[in-house]
């Protein structure tokens, strides 16, 4: 079986993973899967520095809602609901805002977005998006549906000045996009989830798997001769290409391209699996002009293969390639 899901569910935590090709292309733990969340939180103080607020929403960490992710004034000791959008290593804060969004897996309403573009719909003055397998309803399933999202927001704003606080008041929709909204097969070793169960399963103890996750966590990745060098540091991604001498028959440029085309799509899985976000550095190696637009153009493919969010903004005067990765 070359492409499935998996869901590992211990005592201890869950995991969440995707083979596809017989690689592994996800690797997430239950921390990952809170975004989305939504929660009664307390603003305790506000950080000049960050331009936020720091708040108490129930987890280890607090986190940190930013004035340009709030709807109103806000001030220490209140209760505010907010929804989880970004889950942060390390020190760094969790990520919050009060302009949170509701799904039923087929429609998004967005109760604190204008309707300002194609992409966005709008009924009676409420914007929403539709989700891929929304798109086949018929506008009396859509309104029908965008209703009792609308009914769910009023109930959430009702529940700012209740107690206790924090409480957590909504839970994201990630396990379910991640067992009803997919073509591949998805195993599990819970048969709680309602899908193909295998007892024993254990990504640690798959062959594949295992390998895969002791390789995610290596700085230096060697692919059939080659080596990339990926250095996550706290406010940007590095990644060196490096090469030996599996394409010496080639002259200086086309080994070169060779090299680069030949990489991208480990850079790729690795983006997937260590979710790496925010600014991407690479340091292919040296082409002329044309090439550099070949590896672009196969750049943008690639990333976009595995449903990756990114801006790509080129070579900077230095010769890197930058990219932006949401």
């Amino acid at each position: 079986m070359e492409n499935f899901r998996f869901i590992f569910d211990d005592k201890e935590k869950k995991i969440f993973g995707e083979i596809k090709d017989k690689r592994l292309i996800t690797y997430l733990d239950e921390n990952y899967t809170l975004k989305g969340n939504i929660y009664r939180a307390k603003v305790l103080r506000y950080i000049k520095s960050l331009d936020g607020y720091i708040l108490d929403f129930g987890l280890e960490k607090n986190g940190l809602l930013r004035t340009k992710n709030t709807i109103s004034e806000i001030k220490p000791s209140m209760d505010v609901i907010v929804e989880l959008i970004e889950t942060n290593t390390g020190d760094k804060l969790y990520e919050l805002s009060q302009k949170y969004s509701l799904t039923d897996g087929y429609i998004v309403y967005l109760p604190f977005v204008k309707f300002n573009n194609r992409n966005i719909f709008e009924i009676d003055g409420n914007s929403y998006l539709l989700r891929t397998k929304g798109k086949k309803l018929n506008k009396d399933e859509i309104h029908k549906r965008l209703n009792s999202l609308i009914k769910e927001h009023e109930n959430l704003k009702k529940e700012k000045n209740m107690l206790p606080t924090p409480k957590l008041l909504k839970e994201g929709n990630f396990l379910l996009d991640f067992i009803d909204n997919y073509d591949y097969e998805i195993i599990s070793n819970k048969r709680k989830y309602n899908v193909n169960f295998e007892e024993d399963f254990n990504p640690n103890f798959h062959p594949q798997i295992s390998r895969e996750i002791i390789g995610m966590r290596k700085r230096k990745i060697e692919i059939d001769g080659l080596e990339i060098v990926i250095d996550k540091l706290e406010a940007l991604t590095v990644i060196d290409v490096n090469s030996k001498n599996e394409f010496s028959e080639y002259s200086k440029d086309d080994m070169s391209l060779k090299v680069n085309l030949f990489v991208i799509e480990e850079i790729a899985i690795q983006i997937k699996l260590r979710q790496i976000k925010k600014m991407l550095i690479i340091d292919f190696l040296r082409m002329d002009k044309k090439n550099q637009k070949k590896l672009l153009e196969d750049i943008y493919k690639k990333f976009k293969s595995y449903d990756i969010k990114f801006k790509l903004l080129g070579y900077s005067n230095l010769g890197f390639v930058e990219i932006i990765i949401f």
